[in-house]
């Protein structure tokens, strides 16, 4: 054993080893490889047989390993074939690990190991050795898995640990040592700071007398209940004061209970929550309620023996608690009073007094300290005055308990309205005084309900000057003192059932009385002034004739109109009607609204305003179609007498809303134009809705048979859920509808409304019809005035100057001026002519815009060169300001943006007084690739334009003021036609203005970009290049004065002219000269024994060598657009207009003669 060799032969001796890697279940095998033919022969050992299970077998090499090969695992083989491969290529030791099944064991793990030992020729032997470590495998497996438990172990632990740092609740465990002492096992956070300490002298300490945390006050308890834990599971629960290191007390709620431990040690868990916030407010509560309770006896006892009672309110619950004494005041049996504002309100107030009443409860749940209100009782016969006072607020700031005072009142009352009386008392009558009287009138309107009526009288006696001048002012004094008892106590002291306490007495002043009733209706109204004007009647018998004693009694209800000046108003218009229209009676104004009030009065005849004494037998149906046809048919004002009749009919069919709507086929759009609706419900919309073709076809098919329909209309968007309406037609088209609304869901409408619907639609079509077609006569008649009126003015210039002219022949200058001023009426005739024609050509719908590629910058440009001198001629500073960074070229129509913008900013300057200023602003508001929106406003300082007429002045001839044409000029068509243009072009024309400050004109539109320019940019050429020396035209006119003046202008320019008086003559004239002789044709339109049309169409089919080349140019007084079209289409080149624009003229001459 000395060297080296002798150990190695001891321990790899063939006996030993062989033990060994049987032990180690190893088996050593040999593998030959035949290169050439790819054949595999094994020569296992004995122990590789075992662990092939091929001990029992006889096998040859190569079925040995075809054997081994064949039980590798699937999945494996490349492993196993890539082994053998490093093998073989590198001749180095390899090693693989796989499964292999075995014909006993099953499946097992293997690894083998093997290297090249020998070679000869294409022959290679491989020797290796076979281990079954399937063993090894399974427990490094486990090993793995057991490492992952203990990590997810270690992650639980964590987590419990943070979930056990971080709850709201103190958590300890502790154990018992033998001297009495504890320590401490675990405890987190929020118990350390419970006990006042900082964790790591909480740690630091290592045994406690548990005793000593505990405040004495509750330590015998909490003892005893540890004490009583004896075995795991008991439990015990309490609530105690902790002492904290630094002497503070602090409440803890818990449970302590006896458990066992991971160490299965037993130990005390307790979990505890500090509650020291609670226990004080419950502490200060307790003495909040103490001195409460002590202020509720001391308050009971210093009200005692009063006339002063109290109460305490919840404001959270609404409960009140009502002592003994005041539950005695207020007759209550118990204590409790649930909902108690709405009790009280309900059971002790007027009616008229709820709604202050609650509002007084409310002010407290709002969070107001006191609130105070005074009221009457049920009875109306004694006052209560109720003082709400906040003693205590919760945690939120919110009323937590409130102590309420009610005092009687009453004699304090008394004694006001006594002062009150003998203040305001008139002392002639002992009435009340006007301003005394009528604000107490003032007062009772504003609490009354909102379902009572009530009634207000004015008595004027009759002829009283008279009387007082015939029988002296003492006997006069007399009459009015007698009046005043009348209407105090009836005739000879008996009670009158005339009037009660509660009505209001008042002497006006003079002769006249105002009574204001409760609680009276249109009917009582109307039999108590009857009655108290017959007592009046019979206060002196025998007085008659004009000496006689009356009264004239003019009555309104606030059924008609709930105000004091409204009702004021109505019986004075009703008592003014009676004296002139038979004295001494009484009458009530007549049933209207709200919305119309007493003026109304004055605007009808005087029969139809007063209802007489005495109530209609006439079914509905015969009382409204018979008041329509009086009110309509006697009527001043038909939309004043329209609107009384959609009251009167919505009252008296207990409708929710009438109204009746118009359809406008020229701008295809319908307005609601009348209405009356019941204030809770509220009014449609009066703008314009824009019918569709489809609109108006489903509109037509709705109507029944009988003209009826029951199917909402489109263009009222918040429709009822029941409605009824009727059509109005006009010569078989649809004009309009005559619509009733209710609130009810499903109201079946019987026949009698459909009927009576059909019935007042038919009646009311016709008189709106009948005020249309008038309102169009006196349009047209006020059209020819104000035309003749404008014509007139510049041809009484033209003709004037005219005749100067005439008598200065010699005098250049003087001729000069008159010329121009004859120039100047001729241009503003002419202006007024195109308007008139733009104005008919819109309303026709003959316009057509004419879009193409303009610049806006030029436009703009333009119009400051245009307006510029105007408002300098004037002394007035005109700007412009363009901000739209789009250099692009629009599609615009620009003659007509031009002609909107020239008729505003002309407006601007004419309206604006010198040193004001004008300026027109074009803002973008928007742009795409597309599109771009532009804002274009002329704003000035000048007179202004009141709001009511802001919107008349878009009409036709309309002006702001009757004096602004006499002041200003103008027809009234400029902004009309303006208006109707941008709504054209897909805008519209609005206006902001004030009286003296100015006003702002604006309107938006969206105009496309124009595209790339076509190849024929630069082709036009200046009018002022041409000439037409030599060139011969035909000039064809049967008015001598216009042929002349064609003929002369012409010839100015170098033309060659004939004349031709019309159009067969001109036929001839062309067909008798040679070819191509007339350079061009001016053909007027209308002509006798042949018209210009024909002419051309004769020229043309004549076959002549320049029949269809020879430049035919139309020279009209048509200009309507349809005109320009048949000039067009008859053959000619181009049209004017007269009166001839030279420049205009000068320019189509040299497009088309070449």
């Amino acid at each position: 054993m000395d060297n080296r060799d002798g150990l190695e032969n001891q321990l790899y001796k063939a006996d030993w080893l062989k033990e060994v890697l049987q032990t180690g279940r190893i088996g050593m095998w040999i593998v030959e490889v035949d290169n050439e033919t790819g054949e595999f022969r094994m020569y296992p050992d004995e122990q590789m047989h075992v662990l092939l299970g091929t001990e029992h077998m006889e096998l040859t090499p190569k079925e040995q390993f075809a054997f081994f090969q064949e039980r590798i695992e699937p999945g494996y083989e490349k492993a196993v074939q890539d082994y053998t491969d490093r093998m073989l290529k590198t001749g180095e030791l390899a090693e693989v690990e796989y499964y292999w099944n075995h014909p006993q064991m099953g499946k097992i793990f293997v690894r083998c190991s093997g290297k090249v030992y020998e070679r000869e020729g294409q022959i290679y032997r491989i020797r290796g050795y076979h281990q079954d470590i399937t063993e090894l495998v399974r427990l490094r497996k486990t090993n793995l898995v057991q490492g992952q438990q203990l990590k997810e172990t270690e992650r639980q632990k964590q987590r419990y640990n943070n979930l056990f740092q971080s709850v709201l609740c103190g958590i300890i465990q502790y154990s018992m040592m033998d001297n009495g002492l504890a320590r401490f096992k675990n405890a987190n956070k929020e118990a350390i700071r419970i006990l006042g300490y900082e964790e790591q002298e909480f740690w630091e300490k290592q045994e406690w007398d548990l005793t000593s945390t505990v405040c004495e006050e509750d330590r015998e308890r909490i003892i005893k209940g540890i004490d009583e834990l004896k075995e795991a599971g008991d439990k015990f629960f309490y609530e105690y004061r902790v002492k904290c290191r630094d002497g503070r007390k602090c409440w803890v709620i818990g449970s302590a209970e006896l458990i066992r431990d991971l160490d299965d040690e037993l130990v005390v868990q307790s979990v505890f929550l500090d509650i020291n916030r609670r226990k004080e407010i419950e502490q200060k509560n307790r003495l909040l309620e103490k001195q409460l309770e002590a202020g509720n006896e001391f308050l009971r006892l210093s009200l005692e023996h009063t006339s002063i009672y109290e109460f305490y309110y919840d404001p959270v619950s609404g409960i009140g608690t009502l002592p003994e004494r005041t539950r005695e005041f207020y007759g209550r049996e118990t204590p409790v009073c649930i909902n108690m504002a709405e009790t009280f309100a309900r059971e002790y107030a007027a009616p008229e007094y709820h709604d202050a009443f609650l509002q007084m409860f409310r002010a407290i749940d709002r969070g107001e300290r006191t609130a105070t209100g005074e009221f009457m009782d049920q009875d109306r016969k004694n006052w209560r005055r109720i003082t709400l006072s906040v003693l205590r607020y919760d945690s939120t700031g919110k009323p937590g308990y409130v102590v309420g005072i009610t005092e009687d009142i009453t004699k304090e009352k008394e004694m006001e309205i006594a002062l009150r009386k003998a203040r305001t008392q008139d002392p002639l009558t002992g009435l009340y005084t006007r301003e005394a009287g009528i604000a107490l009138v003032k007062e009772r309107l504003e609490h009354k309900r909102a379902d009572q009526v009530c009634g207000l009288m004015l008595l004027d006696m009759d002829n009283f000057q008279k009387i007082n001048d015939v029988s002296g002012s003492v006997f006069a004094d007399v009459l009015l003192q007698e009046t005043a008892d009348v209407l105090r106590r009836g005739k000879k002291g008996r009670p009158a059932r005339e009037t009660k306490d509660e009505d209001i007495l008042i002497r006006l002043g003079g002769d006249e009385f105002m009574v204001f009733v409760e609680n009276c209706t249109k009917a009582e109204a109307v039999v108590q002034g009857k009655a108290i004007a017959e007592r009046i009647r019979g206060l002196f018998p025998d007085m008659e004739g004009e000496s006689g004693i009356s009264a004239s009694i003019g009555m309104c209800v606030t059924s008609v109109v709930e105000d004091y000046s409204g009702l004021y108003r109505c019986a004075e218009s009703t008592l003014q009607y009676l004296k002139k229209n038979g004295k001494g009676r009484a009458a009530c104004y007549l049933d209207t609204s709200n919305e119309l009030g007493s003026w109304l009065t004055s605007l009808y005849p005087d029969e139809l305003l007063i209802n007489s004494v005495g109530s209609s037998n006439l079914s509905a149906d015969e009382e409204l179609t018979t008041f329509a046809l009086e009110l309509l048919g006697k009527a001043r004002n038909i939309s004043d007498a329209m609107n009384l009749l959609l009251v009167r009919i919505g009252k008296r069919m207990k409708l929710d809303r009438v109204c009746i709507s118009e359809v406008n086929h020229e701008y295809r759009n319908v307005s609601c134009i009348y209405q009356w609706a019941d204030k809770a419900v509220g009014y449609h919309e009066t703008e314009p809705f824009y019918l569709s073709r489809e609109d108006l076809e489903h509109i037509l098919s709705v109507y029944s048979a009988d003209g009826t329909s029951t199917e909402k209309l489109i263009f009222h968007q918040h429709m009822m859920p029941s409605v009824l309406h009727a059509a109005f037609w006009n010569e078989g088209t649809y004009a309009g509808a005559f619509c009733w609304e209710k609130k009810e869901e499903g109201y079946e409408w019987t026949d009698e409304e459909k009927r009576l619907i059909k019935e007042l639609a038919r009646i009311i079509s016709s008189f709106t019809m009948k005020a249309r077609a008038d309102a169009v006569s006196q349009a047209k008649t006020d059209f020819l005035s104000r035309m003749s009126h404008e014509i007139r003015t510049p041809m009484n210039a033209i003709m004037g100057m005219t005749a100067i002219a005439k008598t200065v022949l010699e005098d250049k200058e003087k001729m000069a001026e008159c010329l121009h001023k004859i120039e100047t009426a001729n241009t503003y005739l002419l202006q007024l002519i195109n308007d008139i024609l733009d104005m008919s050509r819109i309303e026709s719908g003959k316009v057509e815009l004419n879009i193409q590629r303009n610049d806006l910058h030029e436009i703009i440009n333009s119009l400051k060169i245009l307006i510029e001198p105007q408002a300098e001629a004037k002394g007035i500073i005109f700007s412009t300001e363009v901000s739209c960074e789009e250099k692009r070229p629009i599609m615009a129509d620009d003659l007509r943006l031009n002609q909107i913008l020239i008729n505003i900013l002309g407006n601007a300057v004419k309206f604006t007084p010198p040193g004001g200023h004008v300026t027109l602003r074009v803002e973008q508001t928007d742009a795409d690739e597309e599109l771009l929106r532009l804002r274009f406003s002329v704003t000035d300082d000048g007179i202004g334009i009141q709001k009511e007429r802001q919107k008349s002045i878009f009409n036709a001839f309309e002006q702001a003021e009757a004096s602004t044409a006499s002041q200003y000029g103008g027809t009234g068509l400029g902004l009309s036609i303006s208006s109707r243009l941008v709504q054209m072009m897909g805008g519209k024309l609005e206006v902001e203005s004030e009286p003296g400050k100015g006003s702002c004109f604006y309107f938006t539109l969206s105009m496309p970009f124009a595209g790339e320019r076509g190849g024929d940019a630069g082709m036009e050429k200046s009018a002022a290049a041409a000439d037409f020396s030599g060139k011969r035209i035909l000039v064809v006119e049967d008015n001598d004065i216009n042929r002349e003046i064609a003929v002369t202008l012409l010839e100015g320019w170098g033309f060659k002219a004939e004349e031709a008086v019309n159009g067969k003559e001109a036929v001839e004239k062309f067909l008798d000269a040679p070819p191509h002789y007339y350079d061009g044709i001016l053909m007027d339109i209308k002509m006798p024994v042949m018209d210009g049309l024909q002419a051309t169409r004769f020229i043309r089919m004549s076959e002549k060598e320049d029949s269809v080349s020879i430049p035919i140019i139309a020279m009209s007084a048509n200009a309507f657009s349809e005109d320009m079209k048949k000039s067009m289409e008859s053959g000619m080149n181009g049209h004017l207009v007269k009166p001839i624009e030279v420049e205009k003229t000068r320019k189509l001459l040299q497009k088309c003669i070449k």
